[in-house]
């Protein structure tokens, strides 16, 4: 099974990109805005995202984003997202 990682967006964030980001943002009622996204890297001075979308009988087709570090509330990584209540 595949990871999964969920990155909630800080208040400041969905103010600032929320709307660049709609297609691909769901909210939580408890949390706030999320993302999911098959890669997430922090070593740099933005948090690397990466989202890979498929429709069947489609290509792949990836979608790289940089955010802010200040943009990110929590990240959740995991593979059996369906055991978090609040998603």
């Amino acid at each position: 099974m595949e990871n999964t990682y969920i990155i909630f967006l800080t208040e400041d964030g969905i103010k600032e990109v929320g709307t660049a980001l709609k297609q691909w943002s769901t909210s939580s009622d408890t949390m706030g805005e999320y993302i999911r996204c098959n890669e997430v890297n922090t070593m740099g001075s933005f948090v690397h995202i990466q989202i890979v979308e498929q429709e069947p009988g489609q290509s792949e087709v990836k979608y790289e984003i940089e955010l802010p570090h200040r943009y990110i509330k929590l990240i959740i990584n995991g593979s059996d997202m369906t055991k978090i209540g609040f998603l």
